[in-house]
């Protein structure tokens, strides 16, 4: 029997791919069993039609295909490849975050009910072939529907049997902001549909991707809180080509998309569409554009206030825009300068005067955002100031999740206290949580009220331009390549900015051949 030389891709840490040999032909992307260090593997075929420089005695053979997993598709593969370059991890990392154990053990247990179920199908054809014809044929399409629709993916047209349209021209990334940005995601999902593709909308956390699900009217909402089976299913039917919108977070961009329209990124600026651990340490927003690129299909950036690289993006035409740059705060919000206060003697614990007369004169609900603020102190002092009030005390995070039930004055105590100081991202981010606080407080003219140590950052003068301007002039991105090189406790030994222009992947290269082996590279965004 002739020996097809093949490179196993291993959902292990490893910067080689081992070789196997097979009898019989495989191709790139299909699952395989093998052997590795004396432990069995589910592995993707690599490479093909190798000429490995070893002798072929010391080449093991694969133990097996997997016909009953589904082939990982190209677009799949490529989408990893480039993370592994650019975030500079192992492609095997990329491959055990993007097929964890449990969607394997998934897809065969889906596997496995597919097949019982083409069974029974069968068994009911026989059974109603003894009886009248037209009752034959009307129970067995009822009875066929029924199992059908029980499958974990319906049966639809093949991929490689719909054209999709396209000009041929990849189109720039859209960044879009401002609340009419939500009409606009509807639009481009609707018309996607309608032309039978598939479209992925990404949010930054399980909470808000709910509610973005909700709001935009999606059915299919994918994140950790979901079940492998669940997972599965979805994988199946985006196999299979079915057109359907996902909302997801950033595990999603790891879904077998194989008819992708169009790609949402909603409140693009988020910090939490990076991957901190474990590797493989990916932002979910930049992956996504280059997904676009991949599938040849457009991508729109949402969001309240965009983060500086988009904006960048933007005045060099790598973006186009469609809304303000940087949207300007509206006067339902009240900045109240705590350290102004402080000196006329006008605060009472965490409260100014000028935040008391504001709550005193309130005829309705109104919630409390801490901080660092301690929970009982606040309690106390509430209960001192407003013993007759209906007053909630919530963290950012709760607000995010719950919202602030309709209260018509909404209060941050310590805005300062919900960002990090000491990163160079530390203005931007703060404005865009103000942005983010004025979009679910300020609904039907209810009012928001923030207390400040630096009531500066928030003056006219905190343009995107001065912004930029001082990165700039600090040589922080984006007009630089920021990399962290980090011990293996996530504590951060070294910084390193690269000039852009420059070979971005030769200079990681030459960061990581110069560190320890315990240490890793943690890339920007």
């Amino acid at each position: 029997m002739d020996r097809h030389f093949i490179q196993i891709l291993l959902p292990l840490k490893l910067q080689w791919n081992p070789f196997y040999y097979s009898t019989e032909d495989v191709s790139r992307g299909q699952i395989v069993s093998v052997v590795f260090s004396g432990r069995r593997y589910n592995g993707v075929v690599y490479r093909t039609n190798c000429a490995p420089d070893l002798a072929s005695s010391s080449i093991k053979q694969i133990s097996s295909v997997r016909a009953d997993l589904p082939t990982i598709l190209e677009t799949e593969l490529q989408l990893w490849e480039f993370i592994a370059s650019y975030y500079v991890c192992t492609i095997g990392e990329v491959f055990k975050a993007a097929y964890p154990v449990g969607k394997f053990n998934g897809e065969i247990m889906a596997a496995a009910r597919t097949e019982r179920l083409k069974k029974s199908i069968s068994a009911i054809e026989a059974d109603l072939c003894k009886k009248h014809r037209d009752s034959v044929m009307q129970r067995l399409n009822l009875e066929r529907d029924k199992i059908i629709a029980s499958l974990p993916s319906p049966l639809t047209q093949s991929p490689q049997s719909r054209q999709t349209p396209s000009t041929g021209i990849i189109p720039r990334p859209m960044l879009i902001t401002g609340p009419s940005r939500y009409e606009h995601y509807e639009s481009v999902i609707k018309k996607c549909l309608q032309n039978e593709l598939q479209v992925l909308v990404l949010s930054p956390e399980t909470a808000l991707c709910e509610q973005l699900a909700d709001t935009i009217g999606i059915q299919t909402v994918v994140h950790h809180g979901k079940t492998d089976k669940y997972i599965t299913g979805v994988s199946a039917a985006l196999r299979q080509g079915s057109p359907i919108a996902v909302a997801g977070t950033r595990m999603a961009i790891f879904l077998p998309f194989s008819q992708l329209g169009a790609i949402i990124i909603d409140e693009e600026q988020d910090p939490s569409f990076k991957q901190n651990e474990p590797a493989p340490r990916y932002n979910a927003r930049d992956c996504a554009v280059f997904m676009g690129r991949l599938h040849k299909c457009p991508v729109v950036l949402g969001s309240s206030l965009p983060s500086l690289e988009s904006i960048y993006n933007c005045l060099s035409g790598k973006y186009s825009i469609k809304g303000g740059i940087f949207p300007k705060f509206s006067n339902h919000i009240v900045f109240i300068d705590i350290q102004a206060e402080r000196k006329k003697n006008g605060m009472l614990g965490y409260f100014s005067r000028k935040l008391l007369e504001r709550i005193g004169g309130c005829q309705g609900k109104i919630c409390l955002i801490r901080g660092w603020e301690n929970q009982e102190e606040l309690s106390a002092q509430i209960a001192r100031f407003f013993p007759e009030k209906e007053i909630s005390i919530i963290t950012l995070s709760e607000l995010k999740k719950n919202g602030n039930a309709d209260a018509i004055l909404t209060a941050v105590l310590q805005i300062d206290a919900l960002s990090e100081r000491d990163d160079f991202r530390s203005d931007e981010r703060m404005l865009q949580t103000v942005s983010m606080l004025e979009g679910v407080c300020c609904r039907h003219g209810a009012k928001l009220v923030i207390q400040t140590e630096l009531i500066s950052k928030f003056g006219q003068k905190r343009s995107y331009e001065a912004l930029l301007e001082e990165r700039r002039e600090f040589g922080f991105p984006p007009f630089t390549r920021m990399v962290d090189v980090r011990n293996a406790d996530g504590k951060m030994i070294s910084r390193h900015f690269i000039e852009k222009g420059s070979d971005l992947t030769a200079a990681k290269n030459a960061i990581r051949k110069a560190i320890p082996p315990s240490c890793y590279l943690d890339v920007d965004p």
